[in-house]
């Protein structure tokens, strides 16, 4: 089983805050040392959380995953950037570009990857799907061959809006050629604090937030209906409990506002 991070500060890093070590300790992860700074109490996607980790290792070490050599990918929601810059690494994919939609989240992602000199291969663009449905122009979805996100659905993150730009990015081109998949690990967390947010708009007539039945959904459970109005077939993967805890261990979450709560899912997406 892939022995995925571990998690510790180290003092080299240009800041005052702690930083989290990415290394590879089995023959599923062998590559240079991945360091990454996180700015602890800030925006949300300043620290690694626990969907990432998994996703690297699943990605990584699973007969069921994508072949990511010399692949292009583009990534949804980077954060710091941990992801993007651990699948260059340790999984060979030639080039991946590292979306983020807050400037401030942004900001720490471009300083990891100059840290880690790695702007050859991780290039980070703005993207904020609930702004635009279309990536930003220097991403060259034509030479993108799959795309991926970690934990990028929660509480009042745009849901619909979500659905409908991995449609767009998802859409056969001519005669079906190029169909492109998108892999999401999401966290899908208990309900709670929906009546803090504004009661979301209707999507195509049908009130997101509820089931056929009425029963309200969890932010997974909206996103995925979501995608079902929006003609995207989504296969849910199985992940071994064991990956998720040798993953996750020693990842520091404990306690903290990224202690895992809720149950992981692993979502292959494509046009039907």
């Amino acid at each position: 089983m892939t022995n995925l991070t571990k998690a510790c500060l180290f003092e080299d890093h240009p800041s005052p805050h702690g930083a989290v070590s990415l290394d590879g300790t089995s023959k599923a992860l062998v590559g240079k040392l991945v360091k990454v700074r996180e700015l602890e109490g800030q925006a949300i996607g300043t620290e690694v959380w626990p969907a990432s980790r998994v996703m690297l290792s699943w990605l990584t070490s699973s007969s069921h995953a994508p072949v990511l050599q010399g692949t292009t990918i583009l990534e949804l929601g980077s954060g710091c950037g941990a992801l993007a810059m651990g699948l260059v690494n340790y999984a060979g994919v030639s080039r991946i570009f590292a979306s983020e939609g807050d400037a401030d989240v942004y900001d720490n992602l471009c300083d990891n990857i100059v840290f880690n000199q790695m702007c050859s291969s991780v290039v980070p663009c703005i993207w904020d799907w609930e702004d635009s449905l279309t990536p930003p122009p220097e991403v060259d979805l034509d030479k993108v061959d799959l795309f991926i996100a970690s934990d990028v659905v929660y509480l009042g993150t745009g849901e619909c809006r979500l659905s409908h730009a991995l449609a767009g990015l998802c859409r056969p081109g001519i005669k079906g050629a190029n169909v492109k998949k998108a892999w999401l690990l999401l966290a899908d967390r208990p309900q709670g604090g929906e009546q803090f947010l504004p009661y979301p708009m209707l999507d195509e007539g049908i009130d997101p937030a509820c089931g056929p039945d009425g029963q309200l959904l969890s932010a997974v459970g909206r996103f995925l209906s979501a995608c079902s109005r929006r003609g995207l077939c989504v296969n849910k993967l199985d992940i071994e409990p064991a990956l998720i805890e040798t993953a996750t261990h020693d990842s520091k979450c404990v306690g903290g506002r990224r202690e895992f709560e809720g149950c992981l899912g692993l979502y292959c997406i494509q046009h039907v």
